[in-house]
């Protein structure tokens, strides 16, 4: 379900057409917590291996890579600082990549271990998991993603609600408040 319908969803539930822009930020924080959770919504994409180049950059989509794989291999993910112990020229030795490390100073890009030694097939008409393009890369990522899975609609509408509802309000509503009970003391 797309967005819309999802903030469609809200305003129905809270009977309300009190700011969708607030609705639809509470929906773009959802959705990318989604991405880091434990069950994320995921993809996966193609990019095209260039004999030579050592870093490519994830796809815009990416939140959080979960899986690459160089032709039909699943390469390790090193920290930048296990580089070393896997090979002192691993910043020049040609090969086909067995490890990607995501680069310290920029998040979104991958060097790959040893360096490409050829170039890719073309990435066109093959899907993931069911033929890879050869000697190419597929990233496969939790995304941030416009469009959720029918079962969590109803979830993400409900915990759209409860951040609205449960943050302060500005506003102060004079019928809300209870007269003054006068009481009267009984004789004893």
């Amino acid at each position: 379900m797309a967005k819309a319908d999802v903030t469609a969803l809200v305003t129905t539930l809270a009977n309300s057409t009190d700011d969708t822009t607030a609705t639809g930020q509470y929906y773009d924080d959802i959705v990318e917590e989604l991405g880091f959770g434990p069950t994320p919504l995921t993809s996966a994409s193609y990019v095209a291996v260039t004999q030579g180049t050592r870093n490519y950059t994830l796809p815009t989509a990416a939140l959080k890579t979960l899986a690459v794989f160089y032709d039909d291999t699943q390469l390790y993910l090193a920290k930048r600082q296990e580089l070393a112990t896997y090979d002192e020229n691993w910043r020049t030795r040609p090969g086909p990549p067995a490890v990607a490390a995501l680069v310290d100073t920029d998040q979104r890009t991958l060097d790959l271990i040893p360096v490409p030694d050829q170039s890719g097939d073309t990435v066109g008409g093959a899907t993931p998991f069911t033929t890879f393009p050869s000697n190419n890369l597929t990233f496969i990522y939790s995304n941030n993603a416009s469009d959720v899975h029918s079962w969590e609609e109803l979830p993400i509408a409900l915990d759209i609600l409860a951040r609205e509802f449960g943050r302060d309000s500005d506003h102060y509503d004079q019928r809300s408040t209870l007269p003054e009970k006068k009481y009267r003391q009984r004789d004893g």
